[in-house]
Order: C-alpha cells, then sequence, then structure tokens
C-alpha cells in the first residue's frame, strides 16, 4: 500500500498536466510499421517470427546459408528476400538494404509500400556486437535543443549521410507517398531521433535531401521538387517500436506530434537508461541482507580514522547502500533557492551521483541532460497476459524505474509485440472497444458475451463495470 502510494503521488508530481481522456491513436498503422520493422531483421527475424508448426528444413537451410555464407553478397541476397517476404512486399520494392553492420551504423532498408503509399526506412535493433557497441555508448550528448544517447545519436548522423538522400530520391519519385520511419529497439531509437532530424530543418539533412533530388533530376529542374520533397521530410512520421531512454523529455514532448513509441507490458529497453539503472542498483544495494548489518557497524565505529567531512562521510554511506540522512537530503527550500539556476535550458549539469539516484522519483530534475525518456507520444499496452490486453497513452515520465520483473526481457522480443498488437486489433474487429459502446444495453451485452471467447468476454464485462458495477462484481 505505501509503495502504491508513492506511485501515485510521483504520478501526480510528475504528470500535473496531463489529460487523462487523451485517445489512443489507430493501431492499424502501427501494426503495418511492426511488420516492417521485423522485416529489418532479415533471416534472423523470419526463424523468430515463424510458427512452430511453420518452421522446416527450408527455414534453416536458409539460416545456416546465409550465416555461413564467406560472399558477403550471398547473404545480403537471403536477407533481402526474407525482408521482402515479412514485410509482404515484392522484392523489387525494396529500393536499398544494408546488411553489413559496422559500430554507429545499423542495418536497414529502403522500401516502397504502395498499399499505404509509404516510403518506408525500416531500421534494425540491436543483433551483433557492432550494435552492442552502440547501445553501450549510452552517455548524453548535445542534439537538436536537448540531450540525446550518445551511440543513437552517431547512428542518427551516419543515416543522414547515406539514407536520407535515398528517402529524398525516392519521395521525388513517388508524388504524395508519406515518409515513415520505423525500427525496433535499438532501431526505433535511431528512427526516433532521425525523425527529430528531418523535422528540424536542419542545415545538413536539407543538404543531403536536395543531393537525392539532383540525383533524379536536372539541376535547373530540381527547383521547385527540392521544395516539395522538402515538405514531405519535414512531414515525416516515426512508428518506433520498443525504443530506449534516447532524448530529454523536452525533445520527447516536442515529437509527440510526429512520433509515436508502441511499449509492451514490462518491456526492460523502454526504460533503460544511465540514471534508471544507477536507481536500480541502489535499490537492489539496499535490499541486500548484509545492509542492516553494515549501518549497525558503522554507527558503532563511528567517522572513519582520517577526520572524513560530513560530506565525504555521506557520500562514502551512499557508496555502501545507506539511505540519506535527513541532513543530507536537499529540502525544498534548497530548490527554490536555485530556481533561477534550473529555469534556464542547457545550463544543467550532468546528475552523475548515486545520492541523487536514491532521492526518489519526484526529487529528480526532469530538465537534466541524463534525465532520457523514450521519444514522442507513448502507447503502453498493459496485462498482455491476462488474454486482454488494453492499449492507452502514458506521459515519457512513467518510464523512469525500471520494474523488476520475470517478463521484463521476454515482453521486448518482436513477437510479443505482433502477437499482442494482432489481440488488440481482433477486440476492435469485434467492437468491443469501449470507444465504440458508450452506454451499453444490459441484455444486449450479456448476449453478445456468451458468443465471444473467454479473453474477449472479460473485456466486454469490464466495459460494462463503468455502467453497473455491482453487475461486474457479481460476474
Amino acid at each position: 500500500r505505501e509503495r502504491a502510494a508513492f506511485a501515485r503521488r510521483c504520478d501526480l508530481e510528475l504528470n500535473a498536466h496531463r489529460d487523462p481522456s487523451q485517445p489512443v491513436p489507430p493501431l492499424e498503422p502501427m501494426r503495418r510499421a511492426l511488420q516492417l520493422a521485423c522485416a529489418a531483421y532479415g533471416v534472423l527475424g523470419q526463424l523468430h517470427l515463424a510458427k512452430l508448426g511453420d518452421l522446416n528444413h527450408t527455414h534453416f537451410r536458409q539460416a545456416v546459408q546465409r550465416m555461413a555464407a564467406s560472399d558477403g553478397s550471398v547473404a545480403a541476397a537471403h536477407d533481402t528476400a526474407a525482408a521482402a517476404a515479412l514485410a509482404g512486399l515484392p522484392q523489387e520494392n525494396i529500393l536499398v538494404a544494408e546488411w553489413s553492420p559496422m559500430a554507429f551504423s545499423p542495418c536497414c532498408y529502403l522500401a516502397v509500400d504502395h498499399s499505404m503509399q509509404w516510403i518506408v526506412l525500416s531500421i534494425r535493433g540491436t543483433a551483433c556486437a557492432g550494435d552492442t557497441l552502440t547501445d553501450c555508448c549510452a552517455e548524453p550528448v548535445p542534439f537538436l535543443d536537448g540531450h540525446a544517447h550518445a551511440g543513437i545519436a552517431a547512428a542518427t548522423w551516419q543515416l543522414v549521410a547515406e539514407f536520407v538522400p535515398r528517402v529524398a530520391a525516392a519521395l521525388a519519385r513517388h508524388s504524395g507517398y508519406q515518409a515513415v520511419l520505423t525500427g525496433h529497439s535499438m532501431g526505433a531509437g535511431v528512427a526516433a531521433l532521425l525523425a527529430m532530424l528531418l523535422h528540424s530543418q536542419d542545415a545538413d539533412v536539407t543538404a543531403a535531401v536536395r543531393r537525392g533530388v539532383e540525383s533524379v533530376c536536372d539541376i535547373g529542374e530540381s527547383q521547385g521538387l527540392v521544395h516539395r520533397v522538402l515538405e514531405a521530410t519535414r512531414s515525416a512520421l516515426c512508428y518506433a517500436i520498443a525504443a530506449p531512454c534516447v532524448c530529454t523529455l523536452a525533445l520527447s514532448q516536442a515529437a509527440v506530434p510526429y512520433v509515436t513509441t508502441l511499449v509492451a507490458g514490462k518491456d526492460v529497453v523502454c526504460r533503460l537508461s544511465i540514471s534508471n539503472v544507477q536507481q536500480l542498483v541502489v535499490k537492489l544495494n539496499n535490499a541486500t541482507p548484509l545492509q542492516p548489518v553494515l549501518r549497525a557497524v558503522a554507527q558503532v565505529l563511528g567517522p572513519m580514522p582520517g577526520g572524513d567531512s560530513p560530506s565525504s562521510s555521506s557520500s562514502s554511506h551512499h557508496a555502501l547502500g545507506d539511505s540519506p540522512t535527513p541532513s543530507t537530503i536537499p529540502t525544498r527550500d534548497h530548490f527554490v533557492s536555485e530556481s533561477a539556476h534550473l529555469s534556464h535550458p542547457g545550463v544543467h549539469e550532468a546528475s552523475t551521483s548515486w545520492a541523487d539516484s536514491e532521492m526518489g522519483l519526484e526529487m529528480r530534475d526532469l530538465y537534466s541532460p541524463t534525465y532520457l525518456v523514450p521519444p514522442g507520444l507513448i502507447v503502453h499496452m498493459r496485462h498482455i497476459t491476462s488474454g486482454a490486453p488494453v492499449a492507452e497513452v502514458r506521459p515519457a515520465t512513467a518510464f523512469t524505474e525500471i520494474p523488476m520483473s520475470t517478463r521484463m526481457m521476454s515482453d521486448h522480443v518482436p513477437k510479443t509485440y505482433v502477437e499482442t498488437l494482432d489481440l488488440l486489433l481482433s477486440f476492435q474487429k469485434t467492437h468491443v472497444n469501449s470507444a465504440a459502446v458508450s452506454h451499453p444495453d444490459e441484455e444486449a451485452v450479456s448476449e453478445g458475451a456468451r458468443h465471444l471467447p473467454k479473453s474477449e468476454a472479460s473485456v466486454v464485462w469490464d466495459m460494462f463495470d463503468l455502467q453497473n458495477s455491482s453487475l461486474a462484481l457479481f460476474v
């Protein structure tokens, strides 16, 4: 109860201006973007997403051939064919693909989706040692008007040089098509930061777009076309699947109109950042059985020899995982006295002290460069193991604590996202969405629930609970 009350208090303090009635955006484009994001894994994605009954010797033979191929072109051909099959596209619709990953240069492909009228750049998540190096460079660096994950920001600038001209050339050839960026895991973070750059009117991005347009037409004919393609790139959309904490809060809020992040359950990657890991380590350290013993010994022995100052003694207690004493906890007056310093963006210093991580969520500086959050509008799919998942819009600050759960890793895999989103869409197709039923009739709901599977019937009764709680309690 105390933990639940603490969580509610933090939520009220951090999200005082949140609109609880904010609707969930349409799920159909997210499902299509998810399919295109999974296709970026190539043969590995084909193996992961295949159902057990569909696996046969052909899949494994293709995977072995791809992994054992000494010729890079042969391996790339296998991945391109697998990506086209997973995306449901003819192979000729994949305009260009890069399957040779390096540090800060993820695998990706550019395709034309005529069914959605999209020019899609899909970026692969972590799947090799080079991608892991990109993930581990997690220090915040300056990015646009805030800060961002260093490794993912470097990968984003690499794509600006290599793939933004190709995106611009594809938009020049297909008038009226929408530029869409997508990816899973690390690829989602790169896609989100790239969308921010495309919307920022950055000079380097504009120059890359001009190069792409001029590569498909004469310079004299490219003036009006460049303007049209620039408008198309500056209206690009991003669907980030399981994106990590990649940017500061101000950048995330500014990207809400064009970046949508999808989070499933307890996915740990969506909550990974240096400050969040520090908080988790401090909590685990405080929970060890040795902590009462260490505190008792510290009280008996007193200060360490050498005359430690109060500040050094306090920091040593924090290093042992001890809770801060009342004298070391910053008061509200302390924060008020520094409000002039905190009110100016760009003057915050990185909060790397373990003591700062131990203060509690409501005491953290939301504008610190180390306070990274997921990007854009966040759609959280919850209760994904209940058979009746729900999707709701949540603020970025709701993902600044790492929960310990047995599903924290399994909720991150693409297959979990595919199955959960398909289940949500099936509920919408059976018209049991709460938005479609405003005042249901009791007999109609009861009759309809008898003909639905158990999981869908439970959703009907959860909706009807808003109208008649006693009947829902009886059920």
